[in-house]
């Protein structure tokens, strides 16, 4: 599979002044993995227009390399997509053991013991049966995220 352009920019404008609100939304990288070509394309598009910058993969082993040669605050890998279940679980994991990365899983629709799995990895959000069409909720989501780091950033400057 072909992975897309290593990352987009999403530079601030007047139809979304939400992007230039900070510092940290314009250095924000969000790496994207998924084999749906829709979703990926969802998540990415929500991740731009909450003001990341999306790094999007395609497949497993591109996005192993970007684990390894980039930096980002937040990764979004959908367990769903087609492949080997032990190279998405070990990418998870993987990524999870990071420092100070937000992680979210897109996993199956009814698998408690996928989202079990999840969660025992740290995981910062699971969101089961995920979908191009939910491409608003997970705006909100990257929007989430966003707060989020700004708080860990306000509390370890404190320190």
């Amino acid at each position: 599979m072909k992975n897309e352009s290593r990352s987009l920019t999403n530079e601030p404008n007047a139809e979304h002044p939400s992007q230039d609100v900070t510092v940290l939304q314009r250095y924000a990288h969000c790496l994207v993995y998924s084999g749906n070509e829709r979703l990926r394309q969802a998540i990415v598009e929500a991740a731009i227009h909450a003001g990341w910058v999306a790094i999007p993969c395609s497949d497993v082993a591109a996005t192993e390399r970007e684990v390894h040669e980039s930096r980002f605050e937040m990764a979004w890998l959908d367990v769903t997509s087609d492949g080997d279940v032990a190279d998405h679980q070990s990418l998870c994991k993987t990524v999870s053991q990071l420092p100070d990365v937000l992680l979210a899983i897109c996993g199956p629709e009814d698998s408690q013991a996928d989202e079990t799995w999840a969660r025992q990895l740290g995981t910062w959000l699971y969101l089961p049966g995920a979908s191009a069409e939910d491409r608003q909720e997970i705006g909100l989501l990257c929007e989430q995220a966003l707060l989020t780091l700004q708080g860990k950033q306000k509390v370890s400057s404190r320190n």
